[in-house]
């Protein structure tokens, strides 16, 4: 991970939190913005060289997209350079689930991956870490991904750019193989969708199991 923050203003990213740690964060989440993810450790890894440096050998990117046992960040890294070079991608492959709900202080943003890490950033700024999470924690983190599957077969990619974050509406959003999905609404009016109301509920469960079990604060 990158660790010169100023690239979030640089590049002109939204900023929902007054820490600058909690923006990077946020936008990492994405995997919209390359630039985020370059360090002098990934320079020396080459495939996150090759995803960092625009690669053109697509056969080598789309090893790293279908390897179910990469990085989930790093695969949809990949997926967007195959997208971006007009080279197919199977569509629904799903990788990440990030949810954002706005407090009267702020912002709260869970992110559950495909890989079984997770990220939690609370309205505060505080930041939270499962790299390698207890069994609980992998359980609700499946069970997002798992649920999100059925809001993703139901609903087609965003085809624009990344929206502001939310600061009233709920916001549901899903990493696919295919591009950024998401749906948003009132959390009352989002829990009782048929659809998001599953997710969302996962969602809960997953930030109880994750705070229960200790997540690790920065």
């Amino acid at each position: 991970m990158a660790t010169d923050e100023g690239v979030v203003t640089k590049l002109g990213l939204p900023q929902p939190y007054s820490v600058s740690s909690a923006n990077f964060i946020y936008n990492l989440l994405f995997c919209d913005a390359p630039q985020l993810f370059i360090t002098e450790e990934a320079k020396a890894d080459p495939a996150w060289a090759m995803l960092l440096g625009d690669s053109t050998d697509f056969d080598a990117v789309r090893k790293i997209s279908d390897d179910g046992d990469r990085d989930s960040r790093q695969r949809m890294l990949a997926y967007n350079l195959l997208r971006k070079n007009n080279q197919s991608v199977p569509s629904k492959v799903l990788l990440g689930v990030i949810f954002e709900v706005p407090q009267k202080e702020g912002l709260d943003t869970l992110a559950a991956f495909a890989d079984e890490t997770v990220r939690y950033i609370n309205y505060s700024g505080k930041i939270g870490v499962f790299e390698k999470a207890p069994a609980c924690v992998v359980e609700k983190c499946n069970r997002v991904i798992e649920r999100a599957k059925k809001l993703v077969n139901a609903i087609g990619p965003w085809e624009k750019a990344r929206l502001p974050p939310p600061t009233r509406s709920v916001r549901i959003s899903v990493l696919v193989s295919d591009g950024l999905y998401f749906g948003e609404g009132r959390y009352d009016d989002l829990a009782r969708d048929p659809l998001g109301g599953p997710v969302l509920a996962a969602g809960v469960e997953l930030l109880m199991a994750a705070t229960n079990a200790g997540l690790e604060k920065r």
